[in-house]
């Protein structure tokens, strides 16, 4: 009997081991399937946050497409109604010229007459008025056309007056320049800035001295002028750290594509773009296009160097011009205004070591590159240039 008991107590305790371990992975499989659940939920609410990012995108990309569609339409309406005003705009042109003809036509016909019917006709004189008469009739016809249509665009385009400004200095009064000057002193652009007692009386490095502060202090000048002397000034701050720079814009002009400057220093190049705009305007992102396409031209022409881009400006870019820049690792100079600087090229020949100093009105100035490696530097003053040993360059023709 004694084993029987054994036997159903080893039964016993076994069965209470084996529900033990159901119970285990009971709860095991309790604590996997909230786990589970947890999980499930968490994934719910990620599909739920994709799916509404997902409309949002969709319905912005569906506003800007509208948007855009819209934009369109204006842009054509505004094409097509440009078209109009300005077919209504220069529609009379050819009236106005011919009348214009018409008063020259009449006032050349009262010469002619005159000269038949005075006591001594002039009949041959006559007969040349007439003859010139019409040429003169036919090319003030076409002049005063072009000249309606030039100041018509000009009006619709005011940005062409910027983009097509020419080098022109402070006028001279050429009657006094002419009679008071000999044909050698008329070489040196200093006379077009001093007068001609200070230019016969003062030395050579005072009236030189005299010339540069009026360059600074003229106050007529083009857009041109004004955006030569930006360049110039951003490039002194490349050399004075020790780049060498290429004038590329300046001698370029509307060729320059885009490359005011071209700055390098080892292996690294930077193409400049300079804008010196007025505090009011903005620069927008076809100017970053555009620098970031020239400098992707000149990067394939300079495989082993590395190439980036460079803006300056007096002004501020948009957003969007800003992102852009952004994007395409564009480096931006905002809000940098012109300064005076020292502005005095002292330059060595490679050749002859000969220490030459060159005016912003010289002729070879924007062709002179200062490397302060070698000892070049730009001084503020012809004393200071002169106590180095360097006397102003033979070449005076200057920069028109």
């Amino acid at each position: 009997m004694e084993w029987l008991w054994i036997v159903g107590g080893f039964a016993v305790f076994g069965f209470i081991g084996w529900i033990y371990e159901k119970v285990e992975d009971a709860k095991r499989l309790e604590s996997q399937n909230k786990d589970l659940l947890k999980r499930n939920d968490s994934l719910n609410s990620t599909i739920d946050e994709w799916e509404a990012y997902n409309e949002n995108k969709t319905n912005a990309w569906k506003t800007q497409t509208r948007d855009i569609a819209v934009r369109e339409k204006e842009l054509d309406d505004s094409t097509q109604a440009f078209g109009r005003l300005f077919k209504e705009r220069t529609k009379n042109f050819p009236l106005i010229a011919q009348v214009w003809a018409d008063l020259s036509d009449i006032a050349d016909s009262e010469r002619e007459r005159a000269l038949q019917c005075k006591r001594n006709p002039a009949l041959k004189a006559a007969e040349e008025v007439s003859a010139i008469k019409k040429e003169k009739r036919a090319l003030i016809k076409e002049l005063v056309s072009w000249k309606y249509k030039a100041q018509n665009y000009e009006a619709i385009y005011p940005w062409l007056e910027e983009e097509l400004a020419v080098d022109i200095e402070d006028e001279v009064n050429s009657d006094i320049y002419y009679s008071v000057y000999t044909e050698r002193e008329r070489i040196d652009p200093v006379t077009e800035l001093i007068s001609p007692e200070d230019y016969r009386q003062l030395s050579v490095s005072e009236r030189n001295q005299l010339a540069l502060n009026r360059y600074w202090m003229r106050g007529k000048k083009t857009k041109w002028m004004i955006g030569k002397m930006y360049e110039r000034y951003v490039g002194y701050l490349y050399e004075k750290d020790g780049w060498d720079v290429q004038y590329f814009g300046i001698h370029k002009r509307f060729e320059d594509l885009g490359r005011d400057l071209i700055a390098t220093k080892g292996d690294l190049v930077h193409v400049v773009q300079c804008k010196n705009w007025a505090s009011f305007k903005t620069i927008y992102e076809n100017h970053i296009f555009q620098l970031f396409g020239t400098t992707f031209s000149l990067q394939q022409e300079m495989p082993h160097k590395k190439v980036v881009p460079v803006l300056y400006t007096s002004t501020v870019i948009s957003a969007t011009a800003a992102e852009f820049a952004r994007l395409l690792d564009i480096e931006i100079n905002e809000n940098k205004k012109f300064e005076n600087y020292p502005a005095i090229k002292c330059n060595i020949s490679p050749t002859t070591l000969e220490r030459i100093y060159h005016l912003p009105f010289d002729q070879q100035y924007d062709n002179v590159q200062i490397t302060t490696r070698t000892g070049e530097f730009y001084a503020a003053t012809i004393l200071g240039a002169e106590a180095q040993g360097f006397r102003r360059a033979f070449r005076w023709h200057g920069t028109k």
